[in-house]
């Protein structure tokens, strides 16, 4: 279920669920956002499906590129779904089938995806990777991001962002509270579309998958 939401509302909301949300604003909103911590890495293949879930039919057959790919863990989940436009590039990576060697930027104005689907790192300028997204007509970006930079809220209208997909949060007696492969829940995904001109987002809960490192969402699979 998702609900419309005014900004303002929006932060009482993420304050009774206890988001954590960065203690400081500064001047410049970009450099407001508060970097996530670098011990827990983000358990991908569950982050995948949940998004899949509720966006398949925004994200299927469309040329996505992840620009700060890593070692290729989102297209990779994304083409264990069957997902097959899907690419990847980074300044350092590993992964065998890279795009590109090469920064966000030159990844972004090079190749011109439809779509942008990350989880861009705390060094990334999640700001500038939208600005030059909206500079190559990319049409909308699927960014795994904390919860925190919503203390840069006053930037958001100029980032067109159109919804905010929450993990759910995990009961104290659920087996899953201590599972590696259950998002932490102060991250979530943040839609931007390129023609959202709206001065509200909406905001909902993801499903928990069934089987996030087998079950297969895509439709053409």
């Amino acid at each position: 279920m998702s609900f419309g939401v005014h900004h303002n509302c929006f932060l009482i909301i993420t304050f009774r669920a206890s988001l954590r949300v960065a203690s400081k604003t500064k001047t410049n909103v970009v450099q407001s956002v508060e970097e996530p911590s670098q011990d827990s890495p983000l358990p991908i293949p569950h982050a995948i499906q949940s998004l899949l879930h509720v966006e398949i039919g925004q994200i299927e057959g469309r040329y996505t590129i992840d620009p700060c790919c890593g070692d290729g863990d989102i297209p990779m989940e994304l083409h264990n779904h069957g997902l097959k436009s899907v690419h990847g590039s980074d300044e350092q990576s590993t992964w065998p089938d890279v795009l590109s060697i090469s920064d966000y930027r030159s990844t972004i104005s090079m190749w011109k995806p439809s779509l942008i689907i990350s989880a861009p790192s705390a060094g990334i300028d999640f700001a500038d990777l939208i600005s030059c997204a909206w500079d190559a007509n990319v049409e909308a970006l699927y960014l795994l991001l904390p919860l925190s930079c919503l203390s840069a809220r006053r930037c958001f209208n100029a980032l067109r962002l159109s919804r905010l997909w929450l993990f759910r949060p995990v009961a104290q007696d659920d087996p899953a509270r201590n599972d590696s492969n259950h998002p932490p829940i102060d991250y979530g995904w943040f839609v931007f579309e390129r023609d959202y001109n709206a001065q509200t987002w909406s905001c909902g809960y993801l499903p928990f998958p069934e089987n996030p490192k087998r079950k297969t969402i895509c439709r053409n699979s």
